[in-house]
């Protein structure tokens, strides 16, 4: 509303990091829970609490913006284990044509809880936990992390339905539920996994012990979720594969070395993708920007993957 472009970072970076960020965007204001003090020309502010801070202190623009929906709404930086963090580029079109594919897929309602896991400053957190409950008109409480009995306490104390979780926290959710069998009366119905490998005895007992829907995906924040596993698809594939395309999106095979299209199962090929998802760029690396995206507009991930009967 205020014609400001959104850099979230985790409540984990330190200084040096968040001075980083702040100097290459050349921004304005940073928000924080906590004192920070900044080397960087912006200004600080400390938000108070949520139900109490109304925003008429922070000295921020009316707010009379109107951004277009192919503008750069959100810039998220990598996690930089490659070298230094490169910002992802996405617009509010980028970002909701990969969430509206998955929710045509797998709707979420107004009765629904979606429990919060992830970081709100990664994409699983917030493409695919915030946003979804927001264009939902679902309610959203903080399970939190670390402690996977607290984190099941919470999420049966306030009904969490829906959740998104990496891997580790499927498997230590699953574990500690079993080690108490009977303890807790969730009303999961649908859980979303991906960001790493999930181990198929742990798909399996979350199906099993839950009762839900759950769902493999793939993606990167350059290309929001590429691909998921629908909710027909039989435990066996939600454990061994990612799943199909994202509607409105083409996914493809490429042999690394010649370029060729790769469409017989089995085989490893680079994943490759188009269509409306794909981000805008990496932010003022024009150098890095070519090297992921194709003249006619394909994403090369860098990441292999083999065809499994269309999955």
């Amino acid at each position: 509303a205020v014609g400001a472009v959104a850099a979230p970072l985790p409540s984990s970076a330190g200084v040096a990091e968040v001075d980083d960020v702040v100097t290459r965007t050349s921004a304005q204001g940073v928000l924080v829970d906590q004192p920070l003090d900044l080397s960087a020309a912006a200004q600080v502010v400390r938000l108070g609490a949520l139900e109490s801070w109304d925003g008429s202190d922070a000295g921020l623009p009316a707010a009379a913006a109107s951004p277009a929906a192919d503008e750069v709404a959100d810039l998220m930086f990598t996690s930089g284990t490659t070298g230094r963090p490169k910002g992802v580029m996405n617009s509010a079109n980028t970002k909701l044509a990969g969430l509206r594919g998955f929710l045509a897929e797998h709707p979420i309602t107004p009765s629904d809880v979606v429990g919060v896991l992830p970081p709100m400053s990664h994409n699983a957190g917030w493409l695919y936990t915030v946003l979804p409950a927001i264009a939902s008109h679902a309610t959203m409480v903080s399970v939190g992390r670390g402690d996977p009995t607290a984190m099941l306490d919470r999420m049966e104390r306030h009904g969490v339905s829906v959740a998104f979780m990496v891997p580790t926290h499927l498997r230590d959710l699953v574990s500690t539920y079993r080690a108490f069998l009977g303890r807790w009366q969730l009303r999961l119905r649908l859980v979303i996994t991906g960001a790493a490998p999930a181990q198929e005895p742990i798909v399996r007992a979350a199906v099993e012990d839950w009762g839900i829907t759950l769902v493999s995906m793939y993606g990167m924040t350059e290309c929001q979720g590429l691909t998921f596993t629908r909710a027909d698809d039989p435990v066996e594939v939600v454990a061994t594969t990612v799943g199909a395309p994202c509607p409105g999106a083409r996914v493809a095979l490429r042999d690394p070395s010649t370029g060729s299209v790769i469409d017989t199962d089995g085989v490893a090929g680079e994943v490759v993708a188009r269509g409306p998802l794909i981000f805008l760029g990496y932010y003022e690396d024009e150098a890095a920007t070519r090297q992921a995206l194709t003249p006619d507009g394909w994403l090369l991930t860098g990441d292999l993957g083999q065809w499994a009967e269309g999955r």
